[in-house]
């Protein structure tokens, strides 16, 4: 479901960005873009903040303790309502000032501009408000409840969009008006499905300074870490900006969209084991969870690869099949990126059992000011007229020094056993794939264009399937994999098809 998901949120932003484009026209579709985007920013306190409510609420889960959980919901409630009434404060004061001030918009459009900001300030304090709602759906492992509320709200956004086409009033009004009552009317469904399902989200009030204080400790070297990761890539996209100018951005921007897409596959199985790992840690089941560890980390790996060798050998006809003409440097940059977010695949279940133990205070400011080195280092890597594909070469050194580091930090806190990761993780890993692209080389070199994609795509499919069952996975796995290929065959609706 989490996939099915994915993909209809893909198909739905790719229609309505069209249908908006067509509607306000390249000045009205800016305007939109960019004033939303004043009120956007605050999105970096939001994320941080909905790790901790997550993480919190399924490690008392993990315990049992009803109470403690009902009391997180709802000192998160409080604190949520609380960063949204500064934040209210802040657009309305510095923001509205930059807005009016500083913004390069046409004065004939001012007046619609500050209504899309209005709007803009109401949809994303309703979605801050819908975050400890939407952690306790996934805190209870409710994945189809959460991919069908987010397949409803692309629904109604897709019909919010079609409904500005043909009603006759401001279009750039329109637009963010429909945008913020989407956010509304899924605010309130989360609400009152919640209600329903579940006693802990019964509003009471709580003012806990133990438990605020728990909350806001972690947040604040969340926020930390965050800010490395949003400094770290801000940065070098504009180090590479002073030294090669725009071009090279714009090659960077649709690198980026593209590998954006592709690790929306690991984010999405990231949510589905998240919530397990804080409850093996707090039930403290050392077993469980170092295996639970190793398996969704190569099972992550894995699953990215389905996606990795077709786009990594066919990527010179995929951009020109997408773009037409692309920017130089956009090919390597592309593959760049897709090495990037393979490495990275395999780190992320790395990371999030560093936060399900809680003990992030070191690990972020030892991460954080590793990763800010890609900074300096690339802007000497630039003075010395390298290209700029040194950069993301750069990136992916950096990635895999973390790598080590966040092995070796969860050594040192949980004592997990990196030489049983390594062979039940990153062997197998490393098979598969050295195994896996020796056929994709030889067709690339023999084919091209739409053949090369079709047989490519056809081949990792079968090729990649059975070396993860003979090679990836132990005997364990394969006769869960067995036992599940079976109850899904025994299954009625399948056997309608």
């Amino acid at each position: 479901m989490l996939y099915i998901r994915m993909l209809v949120m893909m198909v739905v932003s790719l229609i309505t960005s069209r249908i908006y484009l067509r509607v306000l026209g390249e000045t009205d579709f800016g305007i939109q873009n960019i004033v939303s985007g004043i009120v956007l920013a605050f999105t970096f306190i939001s994320s941080t903040m909905q790790i901790a409510t997550q993480r919190f609420l399924n490690y008392e889960m993990g315990k049992g303790d009803e109470k403690s959980v009902s009391k997180i919901f709802n000192v998160s409630l409080l604190l949520y309502l609380i960063i949204s009434i500064g934040i209210i404060f802040l657009s309305e004061t510095i923001g509205l000032w930059f807005l009016n001030n500083k913004m390069n918009i046409p004065s004939d459009r001012m007046d619609a501009a500050n209504w899309v900001y209005q709007f803009a300030i109401a949809g994303f304090v309703f979605q801050m408000l819908r975050i400890p709602y939407n952690a306790t759906i996934i805190a209870y492992e409710q994945m189809n409840f959460y991919a069908y509320f987010s397949i409803f709200e692309a629904i109604l956004k897709l019909g919010a969009a079609f409904l500005v086409i043909y009603i006759p009033f401001d279009k750039l009004i329109l637009v963010s008006l429909f945008t913020m009552i989407v956010y509304l009317a899924i605010t309130i469904c989360y609400m009152i499905y919640c209600n329903l399902h579940y006693t802990i989200t019964k509003i009471k009030l709580y003012w806990d300074t133990k438990t605020i204080k728990k909350l806001s400790s972690f947040s604040g070297w969340s926020l930390y870490g965050s800010a490395c990761i949003m400094g770290s890539n801000q940065g070098v996209d504009i180090v590479i900006n002073l030294f090669w100018g725009v071009t090279v951005n714009a090659a960077l921007g649709i690198a980026s969209q593209l590998s954006h897409a592709i690790n929306q596959l690991v984010s999405n199985f990231q949510v589905a084991y998240n919530p397990q790992l804080v409850k093996l840690y707090s039930q403290e089941r050392s077993h469980e969870f170092f295996l639970l560890i190793q398996r969704s980390s190569k099972f992550s790996f894995f699953l990215l690869l389905y996606a990795f060798i077709p786009l990594f050998f066919c990527s010179d006809y995929i951009l020109e099949l997408w773009l037409g003409k692309y920017p130089a440097y956009t090919l390597e940059f592309v593959r760049l990126m897709l090495i990037y977010v393979l490495i990275d695949s395999l780190q992320a279940p790395l990371w999030l059992s560093v936060i399900a133990t809680g003990k992030i205070k070191q690990y972020h400011l030892i991460t954080g000011t590793v990763l800010l080195l890609n900074i300096p280092i690339i802007y000497l890597l630039m003075s010395l007229g390298l290209s700029p594909l040194y950069a993301w070469g750069c990136r992916i050194f950096i990635s895999v020094i973390l790598f080590i580091i966040r092995l070796l930090y969860l050594n040192k806190i949980v004592g997990f056993v990196i030489s049983d990761y390594l062979k039940t993780t990153i062997l197998p890993a490393i098979l598969v794939l050295s195994i896996s692209i020796l056929f994709p080389i030889y067709i690339s070199n023999a084919f091209f264009g739409l053949k090369n994609l079709i047989i490519v795509f056809f081949s990792t499919l079968i090729i990649v399937s059975l070396l993860i069952f003979s090679i990836g996975m132990n005997k364990s796995e394969k006769a869960s994999a067995i036992r599940i290929i079976k109850n899904t065959l025994k299954h009625e609706n399948f056997k309608k098809i």
